[in-house]
């Protein structure tokens, strides 16, 4: 893959990959799926309020780089590189519904 354009040559897919200075938005890897399933189950209340069920979640983590019904997973890599630690985030596209900008 070459890391420039996020263009994976043998697959033909897109690797979805937004740098800032300090960040970079990419697609969760296979290997990481587990080790956030694992982090979910151990967090306490204040951080999930109510456990996913595991396989609609790791189905949807899966997916992770691919607009889905207007959805779009991330992870997300802080520039730390003691701590680096992909962290999941939700995107969603809010279609404009036919209203026209003001």
């Amino acid at each position: 893959m070459d890391p420039e354009d996020g263009l994976d040559a043998e697959a033909g897919t897109r690797d979805v990959r937004i740098r800032g200075s300090r960040l970079l938005l990419r697609a969760l890897q296979p290997g990481e799926i587990e080790e956030e399933w694992r982090a979910m189950v151990t967090a306490g209340p204040m951080v999930i309020a109510e456990l996913p069920q595991e396989a609609a979640f790791k189905a949807r983590l899966q997916r992770s780089g691919h607009l889905e019904d207007g959805w779009l997973d991330l992870a997300i890599d802080l520039g730390i590189q003691a701590a680096s630690h992909a962290v999941p985030v939700r995107i969603r596209n809010h279609p404009s519904k036919g209203r026209t900008a003001r």
